[in-house]
């Protein structure tokens, strides 16, 4: 299988092959603090439906969301490394740029969120081995909006996940967030109904679409090596 392309700016061929090498088994090594999912949770994501916690204390609030899909792991961390193109794929983000120096493992982010325009700075942290993308607010910018905000993705495959069909991936998104008191209440009250949906629910149409596109395009290279060649008796 093929990843579909990354836009960040980095040497295309490390990316790739940092991306389509398979962590040594053995290698993994789960978030901390990860819930523990129940046979009732197993079954609803086997059933195709996602697991959802949240809470709430004011302007601080964390959740995490769960769902199993028919993908391979190169082509989730295709998509959710490929920050630039986040406004195309998420409803909520309305603009994304990378700040200079950007890496595969460690990558700074502006992002323009929501109808309220609300800009966040952000760093990411890949780690490959362990299967997880980190996220929290950079230290080095401004962020007026949010005081807070860390969490994860995360994907484990059948040899790790519980329940987890061949061929399927279970993906993990976790965050925590503290919002600024200068932010409305009611804008608090609109984001906190709508953060964890909005943040997963292109999960599994875009995924689904870049699956298929990946290995129709497999396909079409191994037609084209092996259609016959015309020898002189063709001529």
């Amino acid at each position: 299988r093929q990843a579909p392309r990354l836009s960040l700016s980095l040497p295309g061929p490390l990316g790739l092959e940092q991306l389509r090498a398979r962590p040594a088994p053995g290698s993994f090594s789960k978030p901390a603090g990860l819930p523990r999912l129940s046979r009732e949770d197993i079954g609803h994501l086997a059933d195709g439906k996602i697991v959802q916690r949240q809470t709430r204390d004011g302007v601080t609030g964390n959740g995490f969301v769960v769902m199993d899909l028919e993908a391979s792991p190169e082509t989730v961390w295709s998509l959710l490394l490929d920050f630039e193109r986040y406004p195309e794929m998420i409803s909520t983000v309305r603009s994304a740029a990378l700040r200079p120096g950007s890496t595969l493992e460690r990558a700074r982010a502006t992002f323009v969120l929501s109808k309220f325009l609300l800009e966040v700075n952000v760093v990411h942290q890949f780690d490959r081995r362990r299967q997880q993308l980190r996220f929290c607010l950079d230290s080095a910018s401004q962020n007026f909006v949010m005081k807070q905000a860390d969490g994860f993705w995360y994907v484990e495959t059948p040899d790790v996940a519980e329940g987890l069909k061949p061929g399927h991936v279970r993906i993990w998104f976790g965050a925590s967030i503290r919002v600024s008191r200068i932010v409305p209440r009611w804008v608090t009250d609109y984001a906190a109904q709508r953060a964890l949906r909005r943040a997963t629910a292109w999960l599994r149409p875009t995924i689904t679409e870049a699956e298929k596109a990946s290995l129709d395009s497999v396909g079409v290279q191994q037609s084209t090596t092996a259609a016959p060649r015309e020898g002189p008796e063709d001529l």
